[in-house]
């Protein structure tokens, strides 16, 4: 996390968005990670192969679209069922989501902050009242 302030700091019209771009994969990516073929993890991941219980996809049945998983929950799967073995992979990616949503929320309280300022700006107020601390 550190790095990310840093990059934030030594150019400061940036801002961070994400740390890794590839959280967010589809079948192909999986079976790319993985050396398997596409139908093999797709047998996987509709539970005709293996023990079942494959993460579920994001956003819901996708009919005829490409549809899209976590990849921090497929790798901890994947380890958990032997097809993968790579704990610090799973670790990695556990942290990364970590801080991914970090960055998001803190997003989501600037866009907000904005929103309000916006807000207040256009209010226009008749008349200004000051309260005084202790008072």
């Amino acid at each position: 996390m550190e790095s990310v302030w840093q990059a934030q700091i030594g150019a400061s019209s940036l801002v961070v968005q994400r740390v890794e771009a590839d959280e967010i994969v589809t079948l192909g990516n999986i079976a790319e990670r993985l050396g398997r073929s596409r139908e093999s993890v797709r047998l996987l991941a509709s539970g005709k192969r293996g023990p079942g219980g494959f993460p579920g996809a994001i956003g819901g049945p996708h009919r005829g679209r490409r549809r899209l998983w976590l990849w921090h929950e497929v790798a901890a799967w994947l380890t958990e069922h032997g097809y993968m073995d790579d704990e610090d992979a799973v670790d990695a990616a556990r942290v990364l989501d970590g801080i991914n949503g970090s960055l998001a929320m803190r997003r989501l309280r600037y866009r907000e902050r904005e929103r309000l300022v916006s807000f207040a700006l256009q209010a226009k107020p008749k008349s200004l009242h000051y309260v005084r601390d202790g008072s």
